[in-house]
């Protein structure tokens, strides 16, 4: 799996699972391009509600972002204290909207339409013209070699707010896969829309016959597949037989099967082998858990959301498969339908919510009626306070070689990132000029890692990196020094695998301050060496 599908992954289970919020407020919500289409990929970042607006690198280690919409164009930002900020939305490095938005309550749901913007929109579909859905696809212009990514939603369509102008290259991938289904070149214009039709080639299907749990045949009812973050509701025929949705060819994959008021199976396909003819499959009972939910006090809780979901060990633990009821007056619920493992239980209401999950995990045999009781713990309300503002200050002085203090020298954050294509251009803070003693304060930073870098007059360079605390009852104040070096020079090398024997192509190299890392671009292989160069100007390796 890709490094960045890793990262993907991650993102998706902390929308789906949410955080704890203690005296925080969180925000959820959806942003939307002007004409309704899910955007996919925009970076939301909550600004101070006064002052110049921050210029946001969108780095995941330097400057990360509050938000980030995955598939439906969906975010979630927790941990934030109540007040009034300005929500900014970053597609690619332009900021494209500003919302004032306040926080009052602990969560809080928002619709965000962006403004018409240019854009890059097609459809996936199948070899037989039939709709996508949950395909990876990959934008890459060849110039900058900058990657740009989206979904197909549930009718196969995907949108590139602001693409890359000129030729570029557009891949399909499936979500868990590392070899594209298709590709293909597209010419984008800078002063229209493109329309694009993606077509799958065509891939093999697996033929399954579904038994009842009696072992008789499931002729014509409606089943529930669901492969990976994927559910299709099918139909199987007067034989119980139904074709499942093709399948990209990356190893191994489970399938959970699931006939309302029959049963469920979960079995294991591998894309590379489809069996010609149909394979039988016996359906095994639903499980199903009852129960009540209570204060400390053992007092029943009426009108609370119970939400279920499944969680490892289960022998399918992913995808949107979450079931949400409401308890009666009584506090009593009941879940049906379940399959055989573990499954989490939260509760939340006005007043009372559970936290975490460890404590209300149930584990389910096949076809076995569970009852349980949950406590929820009362929620404290977060005090509203006055807004401070958010932004740190970074102060401090530029010296020369010999320590004495650089007039007029332009200092700025992010002027450049490193990445494991070189050293990238961001978007810049604003840059300020050192006075006669060296002094420079830079104003309205947001929390995180940054690249601090001057520049002197005559083109003479420093940089390293410098942290910046998020805020607490004011503003973090950073203090930070440079130091133009004594010389500089530059390091040829050459990357060899299979023990030195062979030469390694599209290996990256990244450097960070005296660090140079090797980065393999499709797998997740990593080498890291400290050079350095003495006074001899003989470069030292170090392992590191």
């Amino acid at each position: 799996m890709l490094w960045w599908m890793a990262a993907l992954v991650g993102l998706t289970a902390s929308f789906a699972w949410g955080q704890a919020v203690g005296d925080f407020v969180s925000l959820e919500g959806v942003v939307l391009s002007h004409d309704g289409k899910a955007i996919y990929g925009a970076f939301i970042y909550l600004d101070p509600p006064e002052g110049d607006l921050p210029q946001h690198t969108l780095d995941w280690q330097s400057d990360r972002p509050d938000g980030f919409s995955v598939e439906g164009g969906r975010f979630l930002i927790t941990g934030k204290p109540p007040g009034k900020y300005r929500l900014t939305v970053w597609i690619g490095k332009q900021r494209v909207h500003v919302l004032p938005v306040e926080l009052k309550s602990d969560k809080q749901k928002i619709e965000i339409r962006l403004p018409p913007l240019p854009a890059l929109k097609g459809k996936v579909v199948d070899d037989e013209g039939k709709p996508v859905p949950q395909m990876m696809v990959l934008l890459t212009n060849p110039e900058s070699k900058e990657p740009w990514m989206s979904v197909s939603d549930s009718n196969g369509e995907f949108v590139f707010l602001l693409p890359p102008v000129g030729e570029a290259n557009i891949v399909v991938m499936a979500m868990a896969g590392n070899q594209p289904l298709t590709q293909q070149k597209v010419v984008i214009a800078a002063d229209k829309s493109e329309d694009l039709v993606l077509k799958l080639p065509k891939l093999p299907r697996l033929t399954v016959k579904l038994l009842k749990v009696d072992g008789k045949p499931l002729s014509n009812a409606p089943v529930a597949v669901t492969v990976w973050f994927k559910t299709s509701e099918l139909k199987t025929d007067e034989n119980g037989c139904v074709v499942l949705p093709p399948m990209s060819q990356v190893g191994k994959q489970k399938v959970l099967l699931r006939a309302k008021g029959e049963g469920w199976a979960i079995i294991t396909v591998d894309p590379k082998q489809i069996p010609t003819e149909p394979i039988s499959v016996r359906l095994q009972p639903f499980a199903s858990v009852s129960g009540k939910v209570v204060n400390p006090e053992g007092e029943p809780i009426a009108d609370a959301e119970v939400r279920v979901g499944p969680v490892t060990p289960n022998p399918f633990p992913i995808g949107n498969l979450g079931q949400k009821v409401r308890t009666d007056k009584q506090g009593q619920f009941r879940v049906s339908e379940l399959w055989a493992g573990n499954f989490s239980f939260t509760v939340e209401s006005e007043s009372y919510r559970t936290t975490g999950v460890a404590s209300n995990v149930v584990w389910v045999a096949p076809g076995q009626s569970k009852a349980v009781t949950i406590v929820a713990a009362p929620v404290k309300k977060p005090v509203l306070q006055k807004p401070i503002s958010l932004g740190a200050t970074i102060s401090g002085q530029v010296f020369d070689p010999e320590g004495k203090p650089v007039a007029e020298a332009t200092v700025q954050l992010n002027k450049q990132l490193p990445s494991p294509w070189g050293f990238i251009e961001a978007k810049p803070s604003e840059p300020v000029k050192t006075d006669e003693q060296g002094r420079f304060e830079l104003k309205n930073v947001p929390s995180g890692w940054h690249v601090l870098s001057a520049r002197t007059k005559d083109g003479r360079d420093a940089a390293q990196w410098v942290y910046v605390p998020p805020a607490k009852d004011k503003p973090a104040q950073v203090s930070a020094t440079l130091q133009i070096p004594k010389e500089f020079g530059s390091i040829k090398g050459k990357v060899l695998k299979d023990g030195g024997k062979t030469p390694a192509a599209g290996i990256g190299i990244m450097a960070i301050e005296c660090h140079y890392y090797l980065v393999n671009m499709w797998d997740s292989e990593q080498a890291a060496l400290n050079l350095q160069i003495n006074e001899n100007q003989t470069i030292c390796v170090g392992g590191g």
